[in-house]
């Protein structure tokens, strides 16, 4: 999305069926063909031809931690200053809420420092300062629980706690982006509205008709719903989140030249009213740049298979990708620092293979290759011996020596 007109400017989805052949049974479906009626097969192949982008709902995670944090500022129930500390968990009306880091609590740590770890436990204080009328007021005023209006058949609500219906453990749980189903498009519209200024946008997919002479026929404006914070918690909010891929969860979006910002998310999938195990939704939203957003990119994994679940390492490469290749086709000029411009000097190396290696081996061979290295892991506690999954960028790129290799590993005690 362009966030300051609400233009959608691409909307893409991995789908299950042949555009060349769309009525052709899907191979997911085959098995159970047979044995479905006429009208079943209808609903099955609607559900496999509807615009998930429009028509399904999930829970967002972390990513909505963005708005959790925009209202928090904006009522100046919490500051950049304030002080938190997380010994893993919070109990809240008898529950245990965990962190994602549970095993490895992040302790003391400031909002900003916070929002960079994406603790549950701070944004859990931040929700109870709101309390359930304003987070709630902020929620639907940012768009949630109600439909864009984007020009797109089958768009869904959405789903939101009234107050009335929000107890002590759904405020938590909702201030973290669980117990709130959203859809990919409110949320892009949402984020917009937090980083343009402040202002909701209505999704915009055309700027006009025209006819078969070029007459033009009819023209869509941009609308402006509302004003939902103000400038000035916008702009704090764009220096929060940029510093969450400059050294928070988000370092995986990084891309020199561009200050980037965005939020990662990771959230367990709920079926019949129940958190399924071992099935995620891993995400993450990223705008450039940080000073004047000129896109809003969100990616969304729906049950990732392989190594890792978590947003931040699977999710914000792709937004990375696509931000950059974005910024360049809109001649956004990078604006490189010092530091940036340092080490394009230096001579390019090529990046060798450390997947399935000892952390403590990688680090010996990027070493010898004279390459540093930046460390992700997933919840449990990291060693010398725990075992590297994932690299990026991947073996056989070329980066300019002394450049960081964010190294993915499966942390002793993870899931």
């Amino acid at each position: 999305m362009e966030p300051k007109t609400g233009d959608i400017l691409a909307m893409a989805v991995k789908d299950d069926y042949d555009n060349n052949d769309p009525r052709k049974t899907p191979d997911s479906l085959l098995d159970i063909w047979s044995t479905l009626t006429p009208e079943q097969q209808y609903k099955e192949m609607y559900r496999v031809w509807r615009n998930p982008a429009v028509s399904d709902l999930y829970e967002p995670g972390s990513t909505f931690k963005i708005i959790t944090t925009a209202a928090g500022l904006e009522e100046k129930v919490v500051t950049k200053e304030d002080r938190f500390y997380d010994p893993g968990y919070v109990i809240v009306g008898g529950k245990r809420l965990k962190c994602w880091r549970s095993n490895n609590p992040h302790g003391a740590q400031s909002f900003v420092e916070g929002v960079q770890n994406s603790c549950n436990p701070v944004f859990i204080e931040v929700g109870q300062r709101l309390g359930e009328d304003r987070f709630y007021k902020y929620i639907k005023a940012f768009g949630f629980g109600q439909p864009t209006n984007i020009k797109l058949p089958g768009e869904a609500s959405g789903l939101v706690m009234t107050p009335a219906k929000m107890g002590p453990v759904e405020l938590a749980t909702v201030s973290f982006g669980q117990s709130i189903a959203v859809t990919p498009i409110q949320l892009v519209t949402a984020v917009s509205a937090a980083v343009n200024g402040g202002y909701l946008m209505e999704p915009r997919i055309a700027k006009k008709l025209v006819d078969n002479d070029g007459n033009t026929v009819h023209e869509f404006q941009p609308k402006n719903v509302r004003q939902v914070i103000s400038e000035e918690t916008s702009t704090e909010l764009r220096g929060i989140l940029e510093s969450v891929v400059a050294v928070g969860t988000g370092k995986s979006a990084y891309v020199p030249g561009y200050r980037i910002g965005g939020k990662t998310g990771t959230a367990q999938k709920a079926e019949n009213g129940h958190y399924v195990s071992g099935k995620y939704v891993a995400s993450f939203v990223g705008f450039a740049p940080a000073n004047d957003p000129q896109v809003v990119v969100l990616v969304v994994i729906d049950e990732p298979g392989g190594y890792s679940y978590y947003g931040g390492q699977i999710a914000s490469p792709v937004v990375k990708s696509i931000i950059s290749d974005t910024l360049r086709y809109l001649d956004v000029k990078p604006q490189y620092t010092q530091a940036e411009l340092e080490l394009k000097q230096k001579p390019l190396v090529t990046v060798p293979e450390v997947r399935n290696m000892a952390y403590k081996d990688a680090i010996k061979i990027l070493t010898k290759n004279k390459l540093n290295h930046q460390l992700e892991s997933g919840e449990g506690e990291t060693s010398l011996n725990s075992l590297i999954v994932d690299q990026i960028p991947k073996p056989g790129s070329s980066m300019n020596e002394d450049g960081d290799v964010i190294l993915v590993v499966k942390a002793i005690g993870a899931d």
